[in-house]
């Protein structure tokens, strides 16, 4: 038998209950008793319960009342729980039932999915362990990805409230306490240089990636990834001459779907010019001979953009030595690019389907190396 060093905490099932005893130094033997039955995430639970523990007598600041390491449960939501079985994982799914019909596909795939698997890894269970949820949150992912959850479980508690399962909501506030890296709203902006994006296409074509040309046509318009990968071969002119942007790719919980309109329009005609009309007419556009989908993945399917990002797109980059950036900053390379040749803000925002509120402000107001002239 492995003997245990003196002081450190052990779970112990004492007629199916869990419970921690332990003798710190200097301390009588202490009983804690977590009032979970033993199951393997309960076990999980206790465990960290006993990790704080062991760290906070290693420290010094012990609390030999063990006030500080018991479940903080309230008896209305013990209540609750023993009559309806409401978990913290039971009581989001009926969140996510109640919203599912007020929200789109993709916010409830994305956002709502992300969450689920954020909660099925806490260490608790309980919808009342905020403190506990916020500390493992910061503990195991960013400030801002911490943040993000917490707003959203602080929404959901609201909704809890209202509907009669809990009593008040501990996680309202939590979010506004994460300090995360400050920025303006053109954070996220973050261009390829010219040379950057010649050399990333170029690096498609020398690997023979099948995605090559797809690479090249986001650079080419500017166009959102999603709105890309929904194109058809119908959607070019016979001359080759525009393009019309009319559908995209959204993520349901089925999976990629194919959606009529697009972010911020129903459809969206892009101008090509003679290098354009050539590249169109490169890959097979504008002869009507062919159907469906321009860029599919290698098995004819809908590409999926997050792993194309991850499996060539990001590679890619490490291996010209270029900073990692996100394949939607080809979209905010167009648009700089557009900027910085000279065109004004709003056919820019003709092109790519903004608003010129939103170039102005994101991109032209963003503009580095101005000069003021002299009058």
């Amino acid at each position: 038998m492995v003997k245990v060093a003196a002081g450190v905490p052990q779970i112990k099932n004492s007629h199916g209950s869990l419970s921690i005893v332990f003798t710190p130094k200097g301390h009588k033997r202490k009983y804690l008793s977590m009032s979970l039955p033993d199951s393997e995430r309960n076990r999980q639970y206790t465990d960290m319960v006993c990790q704080i523990i062991y760290n906070d007598i290693l420290a010094g600041h012990f609390d030999p009342t063990l006030a500080k390491y018991k479940r903080h449960t309230n008896s209305k939501t013990q209540e609750l729980e023993s009559k309806v079985g409401l978990s913290l994982r039971k009581l989001w799914d009926r969140y996510t039932d109640y919203k599912r019909p007020q929200l789109s596909q993709t916010t409830i795939a994305v956002d709502f999915d992300r969450v689920s698997q954020f909660i099925d890894k806490f260490p608790t269970k309980s919808f009342d362990d905020a403190v506990l949820i916020r500390d493992w949150l910061l503990g195991n992912t960013t400030p801002d990805q911490a943040k993000r959850v917490l707003k959203q479980l602080a929404t959901f508690g609201s909704w809890a409230v209202r509907s009669k399962l809990a009593e008040s909501n501990p996680f309202t506030g939590m979010a506004a306490d994460i300090a995360t890296g400050k920025g303006d709203d053109d954070a996220d902006i973050d261009p390829f240089s010219p040379e950057e994006r010649d050399r990333l296409i170029a690096y498609f074509y020398e690997q023979k990636s099948h995605y090559a040309p797809l690479i090249e046509f986001l650079f080419r318009t500017g166009c959102r990834p999603s709105e890309a990968i929904a194109l058809e071969y119908g959607h070019i002119a016979k001359d080759c001459r525009s393009i019309t942007f009319q559908q995209a790719i959204t993520i349901s919980e089925n999976g990629l779907k194919l959606k009529p309109g697009l972010k911020t329009q129903k459809k969206r005609v892009f101008p090509c010019g003679d290098g354009m009309k050539s590249f169109l007419a490169s890959i097979g556009c504008g002869d009507g001979s062919r159907l469906g989908l321009i860029f599919t993945s290698p098995q004819g399917k809908f590409v999926d953009i997050q792993n194309l990002s991850a499996r060539e797109f990001k590679p890619a980059l490490k291996a010209l030595g270029i900073k990692e950036k996100n394949i939607y900053q080809t979209r905010h390379s167009y648009i700089t690019f557009c900027i910085d040749a000279g065109m004004d803000a709003k056919d820019v925002a003709k092109l790519v389907g903004n608003s010129p509120e939103i170039i102005y402000k994101r991109y032209a107001g963003a503009k580095r190396n101005l000069i003021a002239p002299d009058f």
